[in-house]
């Protein structure tokens, strides 16, 4: 069993270094399509959308190959920690009918494991790359320029600014995450130990009430840090189209840019940050799979 999550693991990730080729060929497109359109060139126009029409294509299949091979590495890892889920419970004399909780727990870590982490870990590959495209791609003009001697690297600079911003968010989840799961687990417990002493309707009612309120707590502490992620990744969203133009505006005006460089630099920052935007919205996900992880081994 163990084999075929190694194969379909190297076969995803094959399938991923194809797709991460095919992100970096379409950004290069950009520079002579664009090209073509400010030289009215229209033998190279129609050449760059034969080229798009192919890049795409390859991209689509890239994409749908990866899903129906994530099929089988879900099924796979699902098999594996539920047999591990099962083992451990009848070696604690645990009756499966009467505790679903570690086979959930196996079924959520399988789903996180298998199509969430694989993409994770791209576009952080990914996010590695376009930062040192950003810089090859720089030209050398750039660096004796009035601007740039304040600020060398002006793309950059804005897209390790974002990116930051993004992680230092990202970093408040995962210990929150977690705090929130205990929390939600300690209440669950303590309610079902009450049933069990319990043979009064009233008192039952009473004790549900207490068991949803606080839940009904922990849940509102969630959805404030939600909330303030969710503003802030929309506010990044917006300024986004515009940041790359503000930044490499003065360098355009000067020629030192043409505009196809202009607007392949300012594709480059928008993948760069799609993929940010990807690991700061999945990282909560993938760190449920890991909690959950976690339950069904110890």
């Amino acid at each position: 069993m163990h084999k075929k999550i190694y194969y379909w693991s190297g076969i995803s990730f094959l399938i991923l270094s194809v797709m991460l080729f095919i992100d970096i060929t379409l950004i290069n497109w950009y520079e002579g399509f664009y090209q073509s359109i400010n030289q009215k060139n229209q033998p190279q126009f129609i050449y760059n959308i034969i080229k798009f029409i192919f890049i795409s294509g390859s991209s689509a299949i890239a994409l749908s190959s990866l899903s129906y091979i994530l099929e089988f590495l879900d099924l796979e890892l699902k098999l594996m920690l539920s047999k591990i889920a099962v083992t451990k419970l009848e070696a604690n004399n645990s009756h499966l009918k009467a505790n679903q909780k570690p086979i959930d727990d196996a079924t959520l870590a399988a789903e996180r494991l298998s199509s969430t982490l694989p993409m994770f870990i791209f576009n952080v590959i990914k996010i590695l790359v376009l930062v040192g495209l950003l810089v090859l791609w720089s030209p050398n003009e750039l660096y004796v320029n009035s601007l740039a001697i304040y600020i060398p690297y002006p793309l950059l600079l804005t897209s390790l600014i974002f990116i930051s911003i993004q992680t230092l968010i990202a970093m408040q989840y995962f210990p929150l995450l977690q705090r929130t799961d205990q929390l939600k687990r300690k209440v669950e417990n303590r309610f079902r130990l009450t049933l069990l002493g319990i043979t009064n309707s009233k008192n039952v009612s009473s004790g549900l009430y207490a068991y949803l309120k606080a839940i009904n707590a922990i849940r509102k502490h969630t959805a404030f840090k939600n909330f303030s992620l969710s503003v802030t990744l929309g506010l990044i969203g917006t300024l986004s189209y515009v940041i790359p133009y503000m930044a490499l505006f003065q360098f355009y005006m000067n020629d030192v840019l043409d505009f196809g460089e202009l607007m392949k630099l300012s594709a480059t920052f928008s993948i760069f940050l799609n993929s940010c935007t990807y690991v700061v919205n999945n990282f909560r996900e993938l760190s449920r799979g890991f909690a959950a992880l976690k339950r069904v081994l110890n």
